[in-house]
């Protein structure tokens, strides 16, 4: 069966209907994210990496020192496991500090811990270690945004 002209024009233009209909159709499932029933528990989209890092304590003479009680980790229990392993940490110390633990974060309540701000200005922030005293130990906790899920 041979097409003519005007029957192939025809087929050309439901073809690309059909694929501008599935284009707007992804597209839109990209752009248009559910967002759920109002009121319900969500994951929230980001997950981060936070690492715990532990630092010996000469660090503390030239570190911006923020010091945390067990009342400041009633809300962040995985932080405070985390600080308290280094009791009974066997990992190496190289150059001063030693790797103590990881932290999954959904929160993204970074802020939590960003208690520089708080009481120093931004330029000094910057510029300097910033640690967090618990129980007599140093710690560093660094957040990396591991997982970036749709909008």
């Amino acid at each position: 069966m041979k097409l003519n002209n005007a029957q192939k024009k025809v087929a050309l233009v439901c073809i690309l209907g059909a694929v501008g209909i599935v284009g707007v159709s992804l597209l839109y499932g990209l752009v248009g994210q559910d967002t759920g029933v109002p009121g319900e528990n969500k994951t929230p989209d980001t997950l981060f990496r936070c690492f715990i890092i532990e630092y010996n304590e000469s660090f503390a003479k030239d570190a911006l020192v923020f010091h945390l009680t067990d009342a400041d980790l009633e809300d962040h229990p995985e932080y405070r496991e985390g600080m308290e392993t280094a009791n009974t940490s066997t990992m190496e110390w190289r150059d001063g500090k030693r790797y103590i633990y990881e932290v999954q974060d959904y929160s993204g309540d970074l802020g939590a811990y960003n208690l520089c701000l708080e009481n120093y200005s931004q330029s000094e922030c910057r510029s300097h270690l910033k640690l967090y005293e618990y129980r007599g130990r140093y710690f560093e906790i660094r957040c990396i945004p591991w997982y970036v899920g749709p909008k």
